[in-house]
């Protein structure tokens, strides 16, 4: 059975210590028992010190778990809790990550990939009548101009036409387009 002395040198040692000390898988349980056999005075003093005793080594606990490190002295309902929490890092680790990299692909698409067959660039041919004339007037209506600050490679816009971009050269094209390149400094809006 758990004494006022027991729950005391806990806290104690918990507070000192920047491990988990060990503990009986009943300590709380124990605590619990303890603090319903004493008058409401003294219970609320021990209620206090179990809270304490409580967060000392929550704190500790999600501490390793942002680490990644498995502390030693867990008892069955803190290894839990512990993973549990990594888990909940871990998702929200891989959600950031994947949205990132979902926007990069997003990006790679719209980039036109400069390839070499012997020594000469592909151009990339599409029929711009393949767009319906509906999203062909929805792309010009679109359209911005921008002056170019750095050479880029050729590309072909959303509006399926083919841009060389010099540094100096001022473009009129589609304002999707156009915000990328102003977004990446490679163009300013004029």
């Amino acid at each position: 059975m758990l004494t006022y002395a027991d729950l005391k040198n806990t806290y104690h040692t918990e507070k000192k210590n920047s491990s988990l000390s060990k503990l009986n898988n009943n300590f709380y349980p124990a605590a619990r028992e303890l603090i319903t056999q004493v008058d409401d005075l003294h219970g609320a003093h021990l209620s206090k010190i179990l809270s304490e005793v409580y967060e000392l080594r929550k704190n500790k606990i999600m501490l390793a778990a942002a680490r990644s490190h498995k502390p030693e002295n867990l008892i069955t309902a803190e290894v839990e809790m512990y993973d549990e929490i990594v888990n909940k890092l871990e998702n929200f680790r891989n959600n950031l990550l994947h949205a990132q990299t979902e926007i990069r692909e997003e990006e790679k698409i719209k980039e036109v990939p400069k390839r070499e067959i012997q020594g000469e660039e592909e151009k990339l041919e599409i029929n711009p009548e393949a767009l319906s004339g509906e999203k062909q007037e929805k792309h010009e209506k679109e359209k911005i101009k921008i002056r170019i600050m750095k050479n880029v490679p050729a590309i072909i816009g959303s509006d399926l036409k083919h841009y060389e971009l010099r540094e100096g050269d001022e473009v009129v094209m589609p304002e999707i387009d156009a915000n990328i390149l102003i977004e990446n400094e490679i163009a300013v809006r004029i």
